[in-house]
C-alpha cells in the first residue's frame, strides 16, 4: 500500500520530468528582464490601453492590456537572481524594474491628465485598498509563474499570472493619483504594486531553491543577509495588509450588522425605512423613515435593540416627518427612481385589487333599490338579490338576478321576458342569468 501512494505521488506530483535545461530557463527569464526598444514600446502602449480601460470602466480592455504587459519579465527576475547568487542578474532586474515603474507611471499620470474624465470608476477604485488576499494572489499566482517558467509546456500561465496580480492596474492608479493630486489614491495603489512584487518575488526565490538550481558562489554571511533582508521586507510588505484586512472585514461586518438591525427592529406596520447613514466619526447611525411615525417608547425600545447586533456604540437618529421627506429628495436620482419604482408598483396592485372589489360589490349596492322597483311592477316578487358572476381577469361582466316569487304563484313566459329586458336595462350587464324561485 505504501508502494502505491509513493508511485501515485511521483507519478502525478513530481515535475522533475517536465522541466527545461537550467541554461535555457536562465536565457528565457534574462531575455525577459530588458526593457529596452520593443519591449519598453509595448509597456507603454499597454499602460496607455490599461489607463483607457479604468477610465471607462472595462475589464475586457484591463484585461487585454494586462496581457500584452511584459513588467512579469524584471520581476520574475530579481526572484530568480537571488534564488541562484547572481547579482549581476539580481542588479540588471532591479534597475529595468526600477525603469519600468517609473515610465509605466509617468505614462499613466500624463494619460489622465490630458483625459477629459476624471472620475474615479469602481476599476479603479478598486486597486486602491490592498489587503492580505492579495498577498496569497501573489504568492499563489507567483508560484504557478516560476513552475510554468522552468517547464517545457509553459502554456498560457504566464499570461493568466499576470492578470490574476494585477500588475498594470495599480500603476496605473498611482499615476491617476498623481494626475489628480490625490496621495490616497497613489499610495493604495502603489502599495498593491509592491505587494505583487514583492511575493512573486519571493515565490519565484523559494521555486529556483527547491528545484536546486545550480548557485554562483557567494560569501555565506553575504547569503545569509541576503536570506535575512527578503524575509523582512516580506513581513514588512504584509503587516499593513494584515491592519487594512481587520478593518475592512471590521467594517463589512459593522455594515451587514445595521441593515440586519434596521430590517428585523424597525419592521413596525404602515412605517418603512428608506435609507441609513452611518457616521463612523462621531458614532452616529441614521436611518430615514417614512409613513407612519415612531413614538418616543418606540425609538427608546428600538435603541435597546442595538446591543444585540454589537452596534451598542452608536446613537440611533431616527429622521422622520417631514425631515425624512426632505432627506428623500436629496437621494441619489438611481435610489429615487428605485424607490419611486417600488411605490408605483404598489400603487397598480392596489388599483387592480379596488377595481376586482368594486366589480364584485357593484350589484350587491342596487340589489335594495331594484328589489323594491320590481314589487311595485311584479306584486308577486318576494326578494331580489343581484349577484356578479365575471370571470377573473376578463372584461366580459356577467350578472345573476334570483328573484323569489310568493309560494304557490307562477310568473308568466311575457312577465319574465318583460323583466329580463328591464332588469337588461337596468343592470347594463354584458349577459344576465335570471333564476326564479318561488319557494316551492
Amino acid at each position: 500500500m505504501k508502494n502505491q501512494i509513493q508511485h501515485f505521488l511521483k507519478n502525478y506530483f513530481l515535475i522533475n520530468k517536465d522541466l527545461e535545461s537550467e541554461k535555457a530557463i536562465t536565457e528565457s527569464i534574462t531575455k525577459g528582464i530588458s526593457f529596452k526598444g520593443t519591449n519598453l514600446w509595448i509597456l507603454i502602449f499597454a499602460i496607455f490601453t490599461a489607463s483607457l480601460g479604468l477610465n471607462v470602466n472595462s475589464t475586457a480592455v484591463i484585461i487585454g492590456a494586462m496581457l500584452i504587459s511584459p513588467l512579469m519579465g524584471p520581476i520574475i527576475g530579481m526572484g530568480f537572481a537571488v534564488g541562484i547568487n547572481d547579482l549581476k542578474l539580481f542588479k540588471s532586474a532591479i534597475f529595468n524594474y526600477g525603469v519600468a515603474t517609473v515610465i509605466s507611471i509617468l505614462t499613466a499620470t500624463l494619460y489622465f491628465m490630458l483625459s477629459p474624465f476624471d472620475e474615479a470608476q469602481s476599476e479603479l477604485l478598486a486597486r486602491t485598498s490592498p489587503t492580505a488576499y492579495d498577498v496569497f494572489i501573489a504568492t499563489f499566482g507567483g508560484a504557478a509563474g516560476i513552475i510554468a517558467l522552468i517547464s517545457k509546456d509553459k502554456g498560457n500561465v504566464i499570461p493568466g499570472v499576470a492578470i490574476a496580480t494585477a500588475l498594470m492596474p495599480p500603476l496605473c492608479t498611482a499615476g491617476y493619483g498623481i494626475a489628480m493630486g490625490n496621495p490616497y489614491f497613489f499610495a493604495g495603489a502603489f502599495y498593491l504594486y509592491f505587494i505583487n512584487t514583492v511575493f512573486i518575488c519571493a515565490t519565484t526565490y523559494a521555486g529556483v531553491r527547491f528545484m536546486k538550481f545550480h548557485q554562483k558562489e557567494m560569501p555565506d554571511n553575504i547569503a545569509k543577509k541576503s536570506r535575512r533582508i527578503m524575509v523582512a521586507i516580506m513581513i514588512l510588505t504584509a503587516v499593513p495588509s494584515i491592519f487594512l484586512t481587520y478593518n475592512l472585514f471590521s467594517d463589512n461586518t459593522l455594515r451587514r450588522n445595521i441593515k440586519l438591525f434596521i430590517k428585523e427592529e424597525l419592521d413596525f406596520l404602515g412605517t418603512q425605512a428608506i435609507s441609513h447613514e452611518i457616521d463612523t466619526e462621531n458614532k452616529i447611525l441614521k436611518v430615514a423613515i417614512v409613513g407612519n411615525e415612531l413614538t418616543a417608547n418606540e425609538i427608546a425600545h428600538v435603541e435597546d435593540k442595538m446591543r444585540k447586533y454589537n452596534i451598542e456604540q452608536y446613537h440611533l437618529n431616527i429622521i422622520q416627518g417631514v425631515k425624512s421627506d426632505s432627506l428623500m429628495r436629496t437621494k441619489t436620482k438611481s435610489e429615487t427612481s428605485k424607490y419611486a419604482e417600488q411605490f408605483n408598483e404598489q400603487a397598480i396592485t392596489i388599483k387592480n385589487l379596488r377595481d376586482r372589489l368594486q366589480q364584485y360589490t357593484q350589484y350587491q349596492d342596487i340589489s335594495k333599490e331594484i328589489d323594491s322597483e320590481l314589487k311595485i311592477l311584479f306584486p308577486n316578487i318576494k326578494n331580489t338579490t343581484i349577484l356578479n358572476n365575471s370571470p377573473e381577469e376578463s372584461d366580459h361582466t356577467e350578472a345573476i338576478a334570483v328573484i323569489e316569487i310568493a309560494p304557490e304563484s307562477k310568473m308568466p313566459k311575457a312577465d319574465i321576458h318583460k323583466l329580463r329586458e328591464w332588469l337588461g336595462q337596468r343592470i347594463k350587464a354584458d349577459s344576465l342569468r335570471i333564476i326564479i324561485d318561488n319557494n316551492n
